[in-house]
């Protein structure tokens, strides 16, 4: 298992298991942030101290494994996001989103855009600092930015589609012009995403 923290930073990094054990800002229990989540973890924020943010780095595209989905988030905004790596003393396994989960405490309901709960990628495998908005599989393959128009989400019918790569699906509400998000079954073993995140030395 590696994971690769790229991009805008000052050195390329790649952690393996024990890589991710040695930084700070580990997280004993996500459950105790995100209520059903189980596993152990360490903010986003150690990895991008450990690559060095460079100025220019406003967002974070989180890959999935095969590349196929992309989230592109403004670093600030997921700063206490934590990678969970560990299940009782293991590597994360696979039927948790292993061998890395990027979770989003308090995230924002799915395709709201930004720190969202499509961005809660399992598989994580590759951070890349961009400077700007990227293409995002959750925008329709559109930067991410498009996701929102006036701070209103805008929701794509190409993506009502259930991916279990992500968190929720995004179903319409028959009995009025409201959307719904709701959770589906993480049972499927899908591709790998990555994240990254805003710089700050504290945990």
């Amino acid at each position: 298992m590696t994971l690769i923290v790229c991009g805008e930073v000052e050195f390329e990094k790649t952690f393996g298991f024990d890589q991710l054990r040695s930084l700070s800002c580990q997280v004993a229990d996500i459950g105790k942030e995100i209520a059903g989540r189980e596993g152990h973890g360490v903010r986003l924020r150690s990895l991008v101290d450990a690559a060095g943010r460079k100025p220019g780095a406003t967002h974070a595209t989180l890959s999935s494994r095969d590349g196929d989905f992309t989230a592109s988030v403004p670093l600030d905004e997921i700063m206490d996001a934590v990678l969970v790596y560990e299940l009782n003393g293991e590597p994360l396994p696979e039927q948790y989103g292993g061998p890395v989960r990027f979770l989003i405490p308090d995230a924002l309901p799915c395709h709201s855009g930004g720190a969202d709960s499509c961005a809660n990628v399992k598989f994580l495998v590759r951070i890349e600092l961009t400077n700007g908005a990227v293409v995002d599989s959750r925008a329709g393959g559109k930067a991410a930015d498009s996701l929102t128009a006036g701070g209103v989400a805008q929701p794509s019918l190409q993506n009502w589609s259930t991916d279990s790569r992500a968190s929720w699906c995004l179903i319409p509400r028959l009995s009025s012009a409201r959307w719904a998000t709701l959770p589906f079954s993480r049972n499927k073993p899908r591709s790998q995403c990555s994240v990254q995140t805003s710089f700050d030395s504290s945990c």
